[in-house]
């Protein structure tokens, strides 16, 4: 019986053709199973959240491949860009564009991989086939020297069925053939193909897969408890938060439970349920519905709050509660939903939920008092007046 990590490593190694490469996914896992496996060989390792991955680039040899491959937010890239190997989940050209410019900071080239969306999930990220044809028409490589645009990564559906994964991967590998083979704007960097995970990688292999991405068969089911990993768990922005952060919390009281004639909150966040998010008892780990939280937190104050300058601003977290109502499967379509419902000087209060979008049932809600954080001089700062307005004008405030 295998225990240690580098032998199911090598076990799977055995199953892996020429030109497909391992990228064992170690999110959610301490630094010293990674230790066992890069002492057994190992060196590509694949994490999807920020400061874990930075905590174990601290720690761990140097010359280790660190791969970023879950959804990543624009106001992080600046922690990784230093050292990251391979960013897999480029979903935007948006955030290409933040890599680009944290890459020329960093006088490094980046290599990333753009995320298409070829699975029946209406919640997985990416562009659509469309929509990736059409950007690659634009001649992306050209615009951003700092970034080397290596090929394609998706996600199939989360289902039983083999020939629908085998559909999906198919469409993706056709896909990336197709712009390979554009003679108008030739990518010469155009090599990589990210599909396949723990139980499908087998079937991703057949269809042109040249990087796998594997967690469970290799290390296990994801300790979420364990002191390296429980802090990112429950929210990556607690590290920046500061005793003084908590100097204006008592001028925002908590809201009244939402009514049924209560209006429903504009700002809607399809979200994505990802392999790894799910625990051995087949619903969503309850700690990641805190990512989920995170997520949608910043995309709504993007979309709100225009021109916020991430090199200085944070958005920390002082409270939060949560009140889990129902669990969340990985075949259910889910949204968060986000709204501002109490401003103070320096703090403000959300009011979010995660609903079934087929069914509209509440899966879970959590009120938040966060603060500005302000990343140069170390202290809590005023919301600035323009956000105030932004915020009113788009929540319909008196």
């Amino acid at each position: 019986m295998m225990t240690n990590p580098s032998e199911k490593i090598n076990s799977i190694l055995q199953t892996l053709p020429e030109g497909v490469r391992l990228v064992a996914v170690s999110k959610f896992h301490p630094a010293s199973l990674i230790q066992e496996a890069y002492d057994g060989g190992q060196r590509i390792f694949g994490e999807s959240h920020v400061q874990e991955m930075v905590s174990k680039y601290e720690t761990l040899p140097k010359d280790i491949e660190w791969h970023f491959i879950g959804h990543l937010q624009t106001n992080k890239v600046k922690y990784i860009a230093p050292f990251v190997s391979l960013i897999h989940a480029v979903d935007s050209e948006h955030l290409l564009r933040e890599i680009d410019k944290q890459a020329r900071r960093c006088q490094r080239i980046i290599p990333v991989l753009l995320e298409v969306h070829v699975a029946r999930e209406k919640t997985k990220y990416g562009f659509t086939p469309d929509e990736l044809l059409r950007f690659m028409e634009s001649d992306p490589q050209q615009k951003y020297p700092n970034v080397s645009i290596a090929g394609l990564m998706c996600m199939a559906t989360n289902t039983d069925s083999e020939a629908l994964i085998a559909s999906e991967f198919e469409q993706a590998r056709r896909l990336f053939l197709q712009i390979k083979e554009n003679a108008a704007h030739p990518v010469a960097s155009w090599t990589e193909c990210s599909w396949g995970m723990s139980d499908d990688y087998l079937i991703a292999i057949q269809h042109g897969a040249t990087l796998v991405r594997i967690g469970s068969r290799i290390f296990g089911e994801r300790d979420y408890g364990h002191p390296d990993t429980s802090a990112v768990a429950a929210s990556e922005t607690l590290a920046y938060q500061r005793s003084d952060c908590y100097a204006d919390v008592s001028s925002v009281a908590s809201p009244p439970p939402a009514s049924q004639g209560e209006s429903s909150p504009k700002h809607i966040l399809p979200i994505q349920i990802r392999f790894n998010d799910v625990d051995k008892f087949g619903h969503v780990n309850n700690t990641v519905y805190f990512q989920f939280y995170d997520t949608a937190k910043t995309d709504y104050f993007a979309t709100v709050c225009k021109d916020v300058d991430w090199e200085r601003v944070a958005i920390v977290v002082v409270k939060i509660e949560a009140e889990f109502i129902s669990q969340i499967k990985p075949s259910d379509h889910i949204a968060a939903r986000t709204r501002v419902v109490k401003l103070g000087n320096k703090s403000f209060q959300l009011d979010q939920d995660i609903i079934d979008v087929d069914t509209q049932e509440v899966k879970c809600r959590c009120l938040s008092v966060m603060v500005l954080y302000d990343l140069v001089h170390h202290q809590s700062m005023p919301l600035p007046e323009a956000w105030r307005q932004a915020i009113r004008q788009y929540e319909n405030m008196d």
